[in-house]
C-alpha cells in the first residue's frame, strides 16, 4: 500500500458516441468469450462437488479430528510450489493450454483414487463389558473379553490372592430364560462391534435366544446372615442400585459357551445401604435368570474393569497415509488450474473487451448447481453405501473435469512468452509495494476462509444438518453474487479494490458472530449469503488488482502468487491454528474470537490506508509517483513488458 492513489496514466479521449457504442458492445453477447464461460462453468462445477464434502469424506473414512486438522494444515504446504512453478512455466513457454489440459486430467485421476482409500473404524476406548447374573441359587459377576472374536482366557489377566473391596452399579435388569446356559448374554450391543454409520446403534450378530419373559418385573433379594431376604424391584430398565462387595481376583472362573469365553466371580459378602449381606438371589421361573448391566464404580484403580478395550476395523495408519499421499497429489492440480485459468481469462477479457467478474459469475452458477445436486444424490437412493457412499462426489467431479479438458482445446488464447529466470520474475513482482500488501491481505483472508472450509461443515453436521443443506450453503452464497459479478467492473471502479477487501473483513466478522450463536443449522443460510463479499467479490477485486499491477508477461505468475497467498499459505495457517484452538476452547469460542479478530484487522486496515493516503496527499507524493509511473510504463513498453491498461486503485478522491 505504498501508493494507495496513483495518478492515472493518460488515456486517449473518446467522444460520447464512442463511449455509448463501447458500452453497448460490452453488454451484448461477446462471442469470443462464450468458450471461456462454458469452460468456467464445467471447471468450477467440478470444484463445487468437492468443497462441502472432502472433510466429511475424511470423517467417513474413520479419521480423527486431529488427523483431519493435520491433513488440512499440511496439504497447502505440499501444493505450495504448484501455482508459482506452473505459472512461471506457462509464462516462459507460452503453452498455457497444454499445461492446463494435463493438470485437469491428472486432477480427475487422483481425486477418483480417493474413493478407493481403505477405510478404518475406530471406537473410543471403553472398559471390558460386565454383567451381573442372579438366580434362585445365588449370583455372580461375569466379565467378557474386549474383542469380538471372544477367544483366549479372559481370567488370565486377573491374578492375585489379596482380598479387596469394589463397588458396582446395576441397572437395565431383565430376564433371560433358556434351557442352555450362557457365559455372557449378547442381547445388547457392545462398543467393540463395528458401527453402521447410518444408524445410531451398533449392529451385532446376536445368537438365537429363546427368551420367555416373566409377567412380574425382576427382583433382587439381599440375603442377610439370618437368611432373611430384603427384595428390591427393578421394574424400569433405568432403575439402578449400588452395592459394595469383597473381591479376590484369583478366584475368577473361566466359563465357556458356544459363542464366548467369560470370567465369572461368585457373589460373596456385600454391603448395601450400609447393611451387611451374604448373597443376592433372584426369584425366577425354572431355567430363568435375572441379568443386569454392571459397571464398576471407583475414583481410583478398577479391579474387574481395569483394562481398556480398543477395537475397530481396518488399519488407521494405512488409511491416514494412503489418503494423505493421494490427496496431496490431487490437491496440487486444482490450485494450479485456478491460477492458470484466471490468468488466461483475464488476458482474454482485456483483449476482447470483456468483464472478468461476468465470466466468474458463470463458474459460480455451476458451483451453486452441482453442490446441492451431489447432496441430493448422496441423501437419496442413487448414492452408494458403505465405502462408496461418497461416490457421487467423485463421479461428477471426474466427468466435469474431463469435459473441461476437452473445452480447453478450443479456447482462443495467445500470450507473449517471457524468457527471464524464475527468481528475476519474482523479484520484479515483489518490488511493487502494493502487490506485497495485497499478498499479506490475501494471506489473512485465506486464514479465515480456511477455518470455515475446514470445520464449518463438521459444525453443521454436529447440528444434524442434512447433506442437502450442506450443499445448499454453497448455492446460497452464489445466488446474491450473480448480479454483483455481472456488474463487477462498475462496482470495482466505483468502490475501489482496497475498499472491497476491507468490506470482506467486516463481513467475516458478522459471519463468525452469527455462527457462534446459531442453534439451528438452517440459520446458516443468510450468513452464507455474505460470502458474496468474503469470497466472490473479494476474489474479483484481488485478481484484477494483481492483473493491472503486474507486467503482461507475468500475469500467470502474479495470479499464482495471489492465489497461493489465500488458498495455500492462508489455508495452511488457518486450518492449523483453528484446529488447535478448537481443541482447547471449543467451536463457539473460536467463532467469537475469529469475529473479534477479523473486525479488528478490518479497522486497522482502514485506518492505515487513510493515514497513508493523507500523508501522500500532504507531501505531494502522488504527483511524483504519477510521473514515475509514466516513465515505468514507457520503459515496460520498450522491454515488451506492457502494463495492463490504465489503473487507479481507489477512484474516490472526489467522493470522500
Amino acid at each position: 500500500m505504498e501508493n494507495p492513489q496513483h495518478v492515472p496514466v493518460p488515456v486517449p479521449s473518446y467522444n460520447l458516441a464512442q463511449k455509448k457504442n463501447e458500452r453497448k458492445n460490452k453488454e451484448c453477447i461477446n462471442r469470443k468469450l462464450i468458450v471461456p464461460k462454458i469452460l468456467l462453468m464445467t471447471f468450477y462445477g467440478a470444484l463445487g462437488c468437492l468443497l462441502p464434502f472432502l472433510t466429511l469424506h475424511m470423517k467417513h473414512l474413520g479419521m480423527t479430528h486431529e488427523e483431519i486438522t493435520w491433513i488440512n494444515s499440511v496439504l497447502p504446504i505440499t501444493s505450495l510450489w504448484g501455482p508459482a512453478v506452473s505459472g512461471y512455466l506457462a509464462d516462459r513457454s507460452g503453452k498455457h493450454k497444454a499445461i492446463t489440459i494435463i493438470a485437469m486430467i491428472l486432477a480427475a485421476v487422483f481425486h477418483m483414487l480417493l474413493l478407493f482409500v481403505p477405510p478404518c473404524e475406530r471406537i473410543e476406548p471403553y472398559p471390558p463389558p460386565l454383567q451381573f447374573w442372579c438366580g434362585t441359587a445365588g449370583s455372580h459377576l461375569a466379565v467378557a473379553p474386549c474383542h469380538s472374536s471372544f477367544t483366549g482366557d479372559t481370567c488370565s489377566r486377573y491374578k492375585g490372592h489379596l482380598e479387596m473391596t469394589a463397588t458396582f452399579r446395576l441397572q437395565g435388569c431383565r430376564y433371560y430364560c433358556n434351557s442352555s446356559s450362557r457365559a455372557f448374554l449378547l442381547d445388547k450391543t457392545f462398543h467393540e462391534v463395528p458401527r453402521n454409520e447410518d444408524s445410531s446403534a451398533y449392529e451385532y450378530p446376536l445368537p438365537s435366544i429363546e427368551q420367555s419373559l416373566s409377567s412380574s418385573p425382576p427382583r433382587l433379594c439381599f440375603v442377610d446372615a439370618s437368611n432373611s431376604e430384603h427384595c428390591i424391584t427393578m421394574a424400569d430398565p433405568k432403575d439402578s442400585l449400588i452395592f459394595t462387595r469383597s473381591l479376590l481376583l484369583g478366584d475368577g472362573k473361566l466359563v465357556t459357551d458356544d459363542v464366548i469365553k467369560a470370567c465369572h466371580f461368585k457373589q460373596g459378602d456385600l454391603t448395601f445401604n450400609d447393611d451387611f449381606y451374604t448373597d443376592i438371589v433372584c426369584p425366577a421361573q425354572d431355567s430363568c435368570s435375572v441379568v443386569c448391566d454392571a459397571s464398576e464404580q471407583s475414583n481410583g484403580t478398577l479391579l474387574l474393569q481395569n483394562g481398556v478395550c480398543t477395537s475397530g476395523s481396518g488399519n488407521p495408519k494405512v488409511t491416514f497415509w494412503v489418503y494423505f499421499i493421494i490427496r496431496a497429489l490431487a490437491d496440487l492440480f486444482p490450485t494450479v488450474l485456478i491460477s492458470l485459468l484466471d490468468a488466461m481469462i483475464l488476458t482474454m477479457v482485456t483483449e476482447y473487451n470483456g468483464d472478468f467478474g461476468r465470466q466468474k459469475m458463470f463458474g459460480l452458477v455451476a458451483v451453486g448447481m452441482t453442490a446441492p445436486l451431489v447432496g441430493v444424490l448422496m441423501d437419496g437412493s442413487i448414492g452408494a453405501q458403505g465405502q462408496l457412499k461418497y461416490g457421487p462426489v467423485f463421479y461428477v467431479f471426474t466427468a466435469l473435469m474431463l469435459v473441461s479438458a476437452s473445452i480447453t482445446l478450443f479456447l482462443p488464447f495467445q500470450v507473449e512468452v517471457r524468457t527471464s529466470s524464475l527468481l528475476k520474475s519474482f523479484s520484479l513482482l515483489f518490488k511493487n509495494g502494493e502487490l506485497v500488501v495485497l499478498f499479506l491481505i490475501m494471506f489473512t483472508l485465506g486464514s479465515f476462509w480456511s477455518y470455515l472450509e475446514t470445520f464449518f461443515y463438521i459444525y453443521l453436521e454436529s447440528l444434524h444438518a442434512p447433506k442437502l443443506l450442506i450443499g445448499l450453503t454453497i448455492t446460497i452464497g452464489i445466488v446474491p453474487s450473480m448480479p454483483f459479478l455481472f456488474k463487477s467492473e462498475r462496482i470495482v471502479n466505483y468502490c475501489g479494490h482496497h475498499h472491497l477487501l476491507m468490506i470482506a473483513f467486516v463481513m467475516y466478522c458478522i459471519r463468525f458472530l452469527g455462527f457462534a450463536y446459531m442453534t439451528n443449522p438452517w440459520y446458516s443460510m443468510p450468513l452464507e449469503m455474505l460470502e458474496l463479499f468474503t469470497l466472490n467479490m473479494m476474489q474479483v477485486a484481488a485478481s484484477t488488482l494483481a492483473f493491472v499491477l503486474a507486467p503482461r508477461s507475468l500475469v500467470a505468475t502474479a495470479q499464482a502468487l495471489v492465489f497461493s497467498a489465500h488458498f495455500t499459505f492462508g489455508r495452511c495457517v488457518g486450518a492449523l491454528v483453528s484446529g488447535v484452538l478448537i481443541d482447547a476452547y471449543g467451536m463457539v469460542k473460536v467463532f467469537l474470537g475469529a469475529s473479534a479478530l477479523s473486525g479488528f484487522i478490518g479497522a486497522v486496515y482502514f485506518i492505515i490506508y487513510y493515514c497513508v493516503r493523507w500523508y501522500n496527499k500532504k507531501t505531494g507524493r502522488n504527483s511524483r509517483q504519477g510521473t514515475k509511473q509514466n516513465n515505468q510504463l514507457t520503459q515496460q513498453n520498450a522491454n515488451g513488458n506492457v502494463a495492463n491498461g490504465t489503473y487507479r486503485p481507489i477512484p474516490l478522491e472526489d467522493r470522500i
